[in-house]
């Protein structure tokens, strides 16, 4: 054992010094841990030498004597980033705390699971503190290398036009001309394609609205009717009889036609009616 004063530096007498306790000391036992002591020796000489230096060429060469204490006792320098059974104590080792709540993530661009697959950071941490998986993340603290889930929420694209708007602005048609507009009466904000795609249907938007579902049909305009017997012609290469207008139902309400052939009646006083008026 090392003395750190010299006898004689303390004025010992030579009685005093074969009474010396620090020469009863044993030394101490030499355990094998693997080469562990002296890997965390080197671990802190780079640590210290790139706290003093950065990224320095002392700082290479404290890393290539770190690597050959690792290489001399068989051991893989990255053996705690992959081979630690416990995802979560690799995935925290590589955290730093920051001010106000920030965490920052101290790895390359994505976490490897125990799996072999990745994850980024922010979404590694997310999926484990609230179970649930999600695509994108929004972070809302500013800092952009934040990894901090509670500062993050789920993406939600904003819809430029709202249900409850679609649904005013129908109503407002309504109220407007006095009837439930149809697809192709529509003129307003935004368009029947997008209105349908949200809905399902136009039916369904209308019904959403609050327009009764029996009154679709007894606002329709003559056009409209003369459009909905063109429709079943084209469909059907005959012009329509009653019984045939009401098998063509499917395909007339995907297209926001009539579907009740009394509907048409009523426009023009009878079938034969709306028929020669549709053939001219």
């Amino acid at each position: 054992m090392q003395q750190v004063q010299t006898q004689e530096a303390l004025g010992w007498t030579a009685s005093e010094r074969t009474d010396d306790p620090r020469t009863l000391l044993s030394a101490p036992p030499l355990v094998d841990d693997g080469g562990q002591s002296e890997i965390d020796r080197a671990r802190r000489e780079l640590e210290e030498t790139r706290n003093l230096y950065g990224p320095s060429g002392r700082s290479h060469d404290a890393f290539q004597r770190l690597c050959q204490v690792y290489a001399k006792h068989g051991r893989r320098i990255d053996e705690l980033d992959f081979y630690e059974p416990d995802e979560s104590k690799r995935f925290f080792r590589k955290l730093i705390q920051g001010a106000n709540g920030h965490v920052f993530w101290n790895g390359g661009a994505v976490f490897t699971c125990n799996g072999g697959s990745t994850r980024k950071p922010l979404h590694w941490w997310w999926e484990h503190l609230y179970g649930t998986r999600a695509d994108k993340l929004v972070l809302e603290c500013g800092q952009s290398r934040c990894v901090n889930p509670r500062h993050a929420r789920p993406f939600q694209r904003e819809r430029l036009y709202p249900d409850h708007v679609i649904i005013g602005a129908l109503q407002v048609w309504g109220l407007h001309h006095g009837v439930p507009p149809s697809m192709r009466s529509w003129d307003g904000s935004p368009s029947h394609a997008i209105i349908k795609l949200r809905f399902g249907s136009w039916r369904n938007a209308l019904q959403a609205a609050g327009f009764p579902a029996s009154d679709y049909n007894r606002y329709r305009s003559p056009e409209e009717c003369i459009a909905a017997l063109r429709f079943v012609f084209d469909l059907t290469g005959k012009w329509p009889t009653w019984e045939s207008y009401l098998g063509a139902h499917d395909e007339l309400q995907a297209n926001d036609y009539p579907t009740r052939p009394n509907t048409i009646r009523d426009r023009f006083g009878s079938w034969a009616a709306a028929i020669e008026a549709a053939k001219q």
